[in-house]
């Protein structure tokens, strides 16, 4: 940092004090992870826009009109924040049909495979590490299971993961996380489920009980990089934090078979809808 920029992150910090907006604490800067680096946010781009097919199970896309209200004003709580900088080509915030939140990823492409816009016979009927796997089982565990409530707040997180209710993460996603509530063990009995029973693996490990939703993403623009921007930023997360608080039911869940991660409409090549308890198809595309 040099010297012109060490005397505009103090100032920038001083004004912060005096307008009585406090400072992110170390826990939650860290969680933020700010700024990224203008690698992982091309990176982040080039992985959210390019073709790399997929089978999902998701909660939402879309999700019920009461929800989306609630997202949409998260969302233009960011994009007030950006505009008020003269910052609003520096954020892509994702339209509500893309909203989701991903209960387990049921098949993928394995990795000498990415880049192609669609599973092969293999993929579907193996994971990356050939083991077997059953994606017929995400109907069995509709039909069997109760409908699920989900809380989006810091109260919601464990005491390891506070800060990170509303985030940015290191490769510049702008996500909002939960847990399932009043039984906070739901999603990772649900992993574990479908491990045992269909050896279907979550990304995370049988042992995640939490779920995100992305918001949006940063785009790698040099402006970011700027420290009295990255302050400002820390400290307009952290009061969003501290007001977020979204909770929501569930009795619906999708199957998406997609070519393009972050779920756009027009690469979604078809997508069936689960009621939960009892389950129901809602064809889209082949």
């Amino acid at each position: 940092m040099t010297r012109h920029q060490s005397f505009r992150y103090a100032l920038a910090l001083l004004l912060s004090l005096l307008s009585g907006t406090a400072p992110a604490t170390p826990r939650e800067i860290d969680s933020q992870e700010l700024p990224p680096s203008m690698e992982a946010l091309t990176d982040t781009y080039r992985h959210r826009t390019g073709y790399c097919a997929g089978c999902t199970l998701v909660l939402g896309a879309p999700f019920d009109e009461t929800l989306l209200d609630e997202l949409e004003r998260e969302q233009q709580h960011f994009a007030d924040f950006f505009l008020k900088k003269g910052l609003s080509h520096c954020i892509r915030l994702y339209d509500p049909e893309q909203l989701h939140a991903t209960l387990i990823e049921v098949a993928s492409q394995h990795p000498q495979n990415a880049g192609s816009g669609y599973l092969t016979p293999y993929e579907w009927n193996f994971n990356a590490s050939g083991d077997p796997i059953k994606v017929h089982y995400t109907y069995e565990w509709a039909r069997a299971h109760k409908p699920i409530t989900l809380e989006f707040s810091e109260k919601a997180l464990n005491e390891a993961h506070k800060g990170q209710s509303l985030r940015i993460t290191s490769t510049g996603l702008i996500v909002i996380k939960g847990r399932a509530t009043p039984d906070s063990d739901v999603l990772s009995k649900i992993r574990a489920d479908f491990h045992e029973n269909a050896n279907i693996e979550h990304k995370y490990g049988d042992q995640d009980d939490e779920i995100y939703i992305v918001l949006g993403q940063l785009l790698p623009r040099r402006e970011l990089e700027d420290p009295e921007f990255t302050l400002e930023l820390r400290a307009f997360i952290s009061q969003r934090q501290k007001e977020l608080k979204i909770e929501a039911t569930f009795d619906k869940a999708r199957l998406i078979y997609y070519n393009r991660r972050d779920l756009h409409p027009m690469h979604i090549l078809w997508k069936r809808s689960l009621n939960i308890n009892f389950w129901t198809f809602d064809r889209r595309g082949p």
